[in-house]
């Protein structure tokens, strides 16, 4: 799934022709009112889902199940990309 939200807006702009359509054949069909209310709204649940999902992805990780302690200085410097970053360097708080 798509998380860019530039990306996310290109790629309405593009489907913007294909939306009408579909709005235009929605209109003209023979479909009853409530066939088509019923359509738009499974479509609707879907995207709706789909977008629950990828929102709950993007949640605060719980406080609760955090721990703080203090590291090293080492850390203070992106070259020191090791395991030595994460080291306890005294109590936990």
């Amino acid at each position: 799934m798509e998380t860019d939200l530039r990306k996310i807006e290109q790629l309405a702009r593009l489907r913007e022709d294909e939306n009408w359509r579909f709005r235009c054949y929605l209109k003209a069909s023979d479909l009853p009112v409530a066939r088509i209310d019923a359509l738009v709204m499974k479509l609707y649940h879907e995207v709706s889902a789909r977008r629950v999902k990828f929102r709950s992805r993007f949640t605060p990780y719980p406080s609760e199940q955090m721990e703080m302690y203090p590291v090293s200085d080492i850390v203070n410097s992106p070259g020191n990309d090791t395991p030595e970053c994460i080291n306890s360097f005294g109590e936990h708080v």
